[in-house]
């Protein structure tokens, strides 16, 4: 946002930084993204995302469907490293 200030042709004030560009975001799309292009399974990118479903539950217990419910993590550590392989 001091760039922003600071040039303001290079970044124009209605542009909302931190929601177009923030990291959260940004490191979400660089993975997918390059996931994607490498060809990697709906399936791994669903059980690398599993995550997501939990801290959403807000420390409630999450949704989440039987399958992954009774998931080991530590069992499924070798199929989620795949995602990260191809990155």
């Amino acid at each position: 946002m001091v760039v922003q200030g600071a040039y303001p042709d290079l970044i124009p004030a209605d542009v909302e930084i931190s929601e177009q560009f923030g990291l959260s975001h940004s490191f979400r799309r660089g993975s997918m993204s390059v996931s994607r292009t490498r060809g990697v399974d709906d399936k791994q990118v669903e059980l690398i995302n599993r995550w997501q479903k939990v801290e959403s539950a807000w420390g409630k217990k999450p949704s989440l469907p039987m399958k992954e419910h009774y998931s080991d993590i530590a069992i499924m550590i070798p199929e989620m490293v795949k995602y990260s392989l191809v990155l």
